[in-house]
């Protein structure tokens, strides 16, 4: 049996995913702000790109996973070909694994008050997670520059802009949200659409990350096989 995969096919699902969370979410803030004037429902939680532990969140991990999966493909991939690479691949897996299993236990929520008590900060730097994930992100492109560089153009284009709409949403209107709490608070309208705009943002980066890595193994690995050995 061959099974195939096809990068539009997958995309156009994901992007059809994305579309119905948004639309939904938003619906659900509608009717929470303008006809339970903010009051908690379950169902309007499990729906809502402003919470966790619900539909939204379980599809961002599960995308997330999905770049571990790949990025570990093309690492095995490297590896055969001897690519003085492919431990960055190697590392991107870890990285993703990382963040999927912050996305599914809301791990870097739990230091933001702590750390902004520490660091006394208010503003855009409400969010005090947004500082160590700043060093953490100058450490990233520092230690993978070289790697950016060696890739082929239209995957290290990819890469990039991927990059920027993750990196925007996750700490770009992670640090307007913050501004917005400070001034106004966080249980309203006005806050909920910026964390709408973040999740989307960061919903996006991972979809055209995803997209890029099917179309680096699809143009540089086209005889990439799978099978399953018993070894003795």
């Amino acid at each position: 049996m061959n099974l195939s995969i096809s990068p539009k096919k997958i995309i156009r699902v994901l992007i059809l995913i994305v579309c119905v969370i948004a639309v939904v979410s938003l619906v659900s803030q509608l009717y929470k702000f303008f006809m339970f004037d903010g009051k908690e429902r379950y169902l309007i939680n499990l729906f809502s790109l402003d919470k966790e532990f619900n539909f939204p969140t379980w599809y961002q991990a599960i995308s997330e996973l999905i770049c571990v999966l790949l990025t570990a493909v093309i690492f095995m991939a490297a590896k055969e070909s001897n690519d003085k690479f492919k431990f960055h691949w190697l590392g991107l897996s870890f990285i993703f694994l990382l963040i999927a299993t912050d996305e599914m236990l809301v791990l870097h929520e739990q230091i933001i008050s702590p750390l902004r008590r520490f660091l006394g900060t208010g503003g855009f730097l409400y969010m005090a997670w947004i500082i160590p994930a700043l060093i953490l992100g100058v450490i990233f492109v520092v230690a993978y520059y070289k790697f950016l560089r060696a890739l082929p153009s239209e995957t290290r284009n990819r890469f990039i802009v991927a990059g920027l709409i993750f990196g925007f949403g996750a700490v770009g209107m992670e640090a307007v949200g913050g501004r917005i709490a400070t001034l106004i608070g966080q249980d309203n309208f006005t806050y909920s659409m910026i964390t709408h705009v973040e999740e989307i943002l960061e919903m996006t980066g991972i979809l055209l990350f995803i997209y890029s890595l099917l179309l680096h193994i699809q143009n540089h690995y086209p005889a990439l096989t799978f099978s399953v050995k018993n070894k003795d």
